[in-house]
C-alpha cells in the first residue's frame, strides 16, 4: 500500500477540490475543512472506510490539470454493451493518439477511462482532446447521467479515485475486492482484473507524458499535423514531410522557421536518423509556390504516404484567424463598394453565430447562445454582453457598421429562432419531477428525489437568463438534524400575537412555506404577495432583505419604489424576486402593477419612445413587501396577500450580525433546503402516482369519463370549455378549449 499511497499522495495532493463520502457515499464535504492530512484520505479511501474524490484541476493553477477522465453512465445501456463502449474508447485513443487509457468499473455500474500522466497539462488541452474522442467514438451526448469529460465544464468538478476498498490493511489485498470488480481497473474481452495496478498507472503515465507534450504543442495547427507525427513510419517519413510542410504553409500559414522547428520536434520525438533530410524538404517545399499539402496526407499524390492521414477537409485556415481579423480584412479591402462591405461582414457575422451558437426566441425578443460559454446574450441595442462580444469581433457600438449588422441579424433571427422558454432562478419540471436551480453562469443543479447533479446551462433543454450581482454557493455537508430555515429566519421572528388569531408557530409555517414555494415559480401562474406588517424596529425589513441574501446572495437587497409605476414594471420583469420597503399606501398605478403580479398578466410595454413597436413580459417574479400600515384598494392585490405580522423588539439584535451569520451558514442552508426539496419531489411523485391509480380505479371505460365530464362541464365552465360530438355508433368525440385562448381571440377582433 505504501507505493500506491507515494504515487497517489504526489499526483493527486494538489489538486484544487478533494471531497470525501461514506461507504453510502451520502456525506460529502469538502476536505480542506478536515485535519486529516491528504495521505491520511488516501489511506482511509484505499481501506474502504471514507470515498476520495478529486478534481483534475492544480489549487491555484486552475489552468492546469494533473490528470484526465471519461465517466461513463448511459443507464439506458447494458454493463456489457456499456464495456463495450469503454473499450471502443480505449482503443480509439491508442490507435488514434498512442494514448494509455485505463478503465475502471465504478461504483455506479458503469465506468472510468483513466488518462494519467506524469507532469501537469493545459486543461483546455486536455479537456478538448478527451471530448473529441468521446465524439469521435461515441453518438451519445457529453451531459450528465451519459458520458462526462473530466475536467468538466469550467469549475473543479471531483470524480472518485479508483481502487476504494482494495486493503484490508496496509498490507493485505481485500479478498474481496478483484471478485466484486468495483472501482478496480478491468481490461481484455472477459472484464478481466488488473492485479498490479500501480505497475499499469506509472507506465501509463510515462508513455502518455511523451505522447502529450507532443499532441499539447502541436495542438495550435491542423489535426493532420499531429496524426502525420504519430505515424513516422520508414518508408512513409519524407512523404510525411512534404504534405506537413505545405499544410504549415498553406493553411497554417506560419513561418519557414516555426515549420523547421515543428519538424524537427516531430523527428526528434520518433527518433528520426535523418533530421537533416526532412529539414532539407522543407526549405525545399517553402521555396515551391505550387505545394501539394493536404493532397499528399489525403492519399491523392503519387508522394502520399502508405496510411491516408486526412478524410476531409481541414477547417484550419478560418480557425486560426480571429473573427475580428475577419472583419478587418474585410474593411481595408478594396476588392468591395461600402455597401457590399458591410454585406460581406454582416455575412461573416451570421455564418460564425450559426457555427459558434444558436438563436433563440423568448418573449418577441431575440437571444444568442453561445455553446462554448453556455450564456445567453439578448440582440437587442441596450445589452453590455452584446456590445463587448461584437468590439472583440471587430464591430464597435459607435459604428454605423454595428447597427446594420445588428438588423440584418434580426431578419435572420426571424426565420431561424428557435422558441423556447428561459428561466430566472429556478425551473420546476412537473413532468419529469425536477427541479433546475441556477447557481452562477456556468453551473445548473439538477435536483431530483435521490439526486443533486451540476450540470451546464442549456443542459435538458433547460436554458437560464444571467442573473446580475448573483453569488454562487457550494454544495457542502450539514447537519442533518437541525433546521436552518428555522435556525437563521423564522425563529427571529418577533410575531406580534395580539394582531392575528394565528398562533406564533402557525405564523412561522406560513412564512416556511412562502419561502419554498420560491423555488416552483413555473407551477404558479398566480403568485401570493408576502407581506411583512409591523411597527419600525420590528425587523420587517431585515427578514426579507436575509431570505434574498441567502437566495442570490450577499449583495441583495430591498427595494424603495416610487409613486410612479413604470421604475416597477421595469423591476419586476428583470428579477426573479423584489423585496419592496415601507409600502403603506399605494396610489392606484402601484395596487395595478401588483395586480398584474398577483395574476400573472402580460406586460406590455413600447420598446423605444421614437417608435411604435410593442414588447411583451409575461411577469415570472414573487414580490414580498413590508409596511406599517397597508392600504391596498385592489380587491385581487389584496386577495392574495399573505400577511405575518411583528411587533416590536424591546432589545435589539444588530442587523449587521444576524446578516453576516446567515451569509457565513449559506452553503449549510441552501443544502438544507435543497434536501427539503428532494422530500417535496418525492412526495409529489407519490401524488401523481396516486391520482394516477385512484383514476384509474373510478373510470374503468371510456363512457364513465364522458359522463362525469358531461356532469362537471358547468362547474370548470371558467376554465376550460368542452365541446361534445356524436360519431358513428355510440362513439363521442370530446374538445377541450382553454377559455383563456377564446379570450385572446375576443380581444383580437
Amino acid at each position: 500500500m505504501e507505493s500506491l499511497l507515494k504515487t497517489f499522495d504526489d499526483s493527486f495532493k494538489t489538486s484544487s477540490k478533494k471531497i470525501t463520502s461514506n461507504k453510502e457515499g451520502k456525506y460529502i464535504t469538502t476536505s480542506e475543512n478536515q485535519s486529516a492530512s491528504f495521505e491520511e484520505q488516501l489511506k482511509k479511501h484505499f481501506l474502504g472506510i471514507t470515498r476520495l474524490g478529486v478534481s483534475p484541476e492544480i489549487q491555484g493553477q486552475e489552468d492546469k490539470v494533473l490528470f484526465g477522465a471519461i465517466d461513463i453512465d448511459c443507464k439506458d445501456l447494458s454493463i456489457e454493451e456499456k464495456y463495450q463502449m469503454a473499450q471502443n474508447l480505449q482503443r480509439y485513443a491508442f490507435d488514434e493518439y498512442r494514448l494509455n487509457l485505463l478503465i475502471e468499473k465504478s461504483k455506479s455500474k458503469g465506468f472510468h477511462l483513466f488518462l494519467f500522466f506524469a507532469t501537469p497539462k493545459k486543461r483546455d488541452f486536455i479537456q478538448k482532446l478527451l471530448e473529441s474522442i468521446v465524439t469521435e467514438v461515441t453518438a451519445k451526448k457529453i451531459i450528465n447521467g451519459v458520458i462526462e469529460v473530466f475536467p468538466k465544464g469550467k469549475k473543479g468538478t471531483a470524480i472518485n479515485l479508483p481502487l476504494f476498498g482494495m486493503y484490508e490493511n496496509n498490507g493485505i489485498i481485500n479478498a474481496d475486492f478483484f471478485e466484486e470488480k468495483n472501482t478496480c481497473f478491468v481490461e481484455d474481452e472477459g472484464m478481466e482484473t488488473i492485479a498490479n495496478p500501480l505497475q499499469r498507472i506509472k507506465n501509463a503515465m510515462a508513455v502518455n507524458n511523451s505522447i502529450l507534450l507532443l499532441l499539447e504543442s502541436l495542438s495550435v495547427y491542423p489535426s493532420c499535423i499531429a496524426k502525420a507525427a504519430l505515424n513516422w513510419k520508414d518508408g512513409d517519413r519524407n512523404s510525411l514531410t512534404l504534405g506537413i510542410s505545405g499544410v504549415l504553409k498553406k493553411i497554417a500559414k506560419i513561418t519557414l522557421e516555426e515549420a523547421l522547428e515543428v519538424v524537427k520536434d516531430i523527428a526528434e520525438f520518433n527518433r528520426d536518423e535523418e533530421i537533416s533530410n526532412r529539414l532539407a524538404a522543407v526549405e525545399a517545399t517553402y521555396k515551391n509556390d505550387n505545394v501539394a499539402g493536404c493532397s499528399i496526407l489525403k492519399g491523392e499524390s503519387n508522394l502520399s504516404p502508405s496510411v491516408t492521414i486526412c478524410t476531409k477537409d481541414c477547417r484550419q485556415k478560418s480557425e486560426v484567424i480571429p473573427i475580428k481579423a475577419l472583419v478587418r480584412r474585410i474593411q481595408a479591402s478594396k476588392e468591395y463598394g461600402g455597401a457590399y462591405k458591410k454585406d460581406k461582414i454582416a455575412q461573416l457575422i451570421i455564418s460564425k453565430i450559426s457555427e459558434l451558437g444558436r438563436i433563440y426566441k423568448a418573449e418577441n425578443q431575440y437571444y444568442l447562445f453561445l455553446n462554448e460559454e453556455k450564456r445567453l446574450i439578448c440582440l437587442s441595442d441596450e445589452p453590455p454582453e452584446l456590445k463587448t462580444l461584437f468590439t472583440k469581433w471587430g464591430l464597435n457600438a459607435s459604428e454605423t457598421i454595428y447597427k446594420f449588422v445588428l438588423n440584418e441579424l434580426h431578419v435572420y433571427c426571424s426565420e431561424n429562432a428557435k422558441p423556447v422558454e428561459i428561466n430566472k432562478y429556478a425551473y420546476y419540471d412537473n413532468k419529469n419531477f425536477a427541479l433546475y436551480l441556477y447557481n452562477g453562469p456556468r453551473e445548473i443543479l439538477k435536483i431530483t428525489a435521490d439526486t443533486v447533479l451540476s450540470i451546464e446551462n442549456g443542459d435538458d433543454g433547460v436554458l437560464f437568463m444571467e442573473l446580475k450581482n448573483f453569488e454562487p454557493f457550494e454544495l457542502v455537508d450539514f447537519e442533518r438534524t437541525k433546521d436552518y430555515i428555522s435556525a437563521y429566519l423564522t425563529e427571529n421572528l418577533n410575531i406580534d400575537k395580539n394582531a392575528t388569531i394565528l398562533k406564533a408557530d402557525e405564523q412561522e409555517k406560513i412564512a416556511r412555506l412562502w419561502i419554498f414555494s420560491l423555488f416552483f415559480e413555473s407551477i404558479m401562474k398566480t403568485k401570493p404577495i408576502f407581506t411583512v406588517v409591523g411597527v419600525k424596529g420590528s425587523g420587517k425589513t431585515t427578514f426579507i432583505r436575509r431570505v434574498g441574501q441567502i437566495l442570490f446572495g450577499d449583495k441583495f437587497d430591498v427595494t424603495a419604489v416610487s409613486n410612479d409605476c413604470k421604475d416597477l414594471d421595469t423591476i419586476i420583469t428583470n428579477n426573479y424576486y423584489v423585496a419592496i420597503d415601507n409600502l403603506d399606501n399605494p396610489p392606484k398605478s402601484l395596487n395595478d402593477a401588483l395586480a398584474r403580479i398577483a395574476t400573472g398578466q402580460i406586460i406590455k410595454k413600447r420598446k423605444l419612445f421614437t417608435t411604435n413597436e410593442e414588447l411583451e413580459f409575461t411577469v415570472k417574479c414573487f414580490v414580498s413587501l413590508t409596511s406599517r400600515t397597508p392600504q391596498f384598494t385592489r380587491d385581487d392585490v389584496a386577495d392574495r396577500l399573505i400577511c405575518i405580522y411583528l411587533e416590536r423588539y424591546e432589545t435589539f439584535q444588530s442587523e449587521n450580525n444576524l446578516r453576516t451569520e446567515a451569509i457565513l451558514k449559506r452553503n449549510e442552508i441552501m443544502c438544507y433546503i435543497i434536501s427539503e426539496i428532494q422530500q417535496m419531489l418525492k412526495m409529489l411523485q407519490t401524488k401523481e402516482k396516486g391520482i394516477q391509480r385512484a383514476f384509474e380505479a373510478v373510470y374503468k371505460n371510456p363512457k364513465s369519463i364522458s359522463t362525469r365530464l358531461r356532469n362537471i362541464k358547468d362547474n370548470i365552465s371558467d376554465e376550460v370549455l368542452i365541446n361534445f360530438q356524436k360519431g358513428h355508433g355510440n362513439v363521442i368525440f370530446c374538445t377541450f378549449t382553454p377559455m383563456d385562448n377564446i379570450k385572446e381571440e375576443d380581444s383580437l377582433i
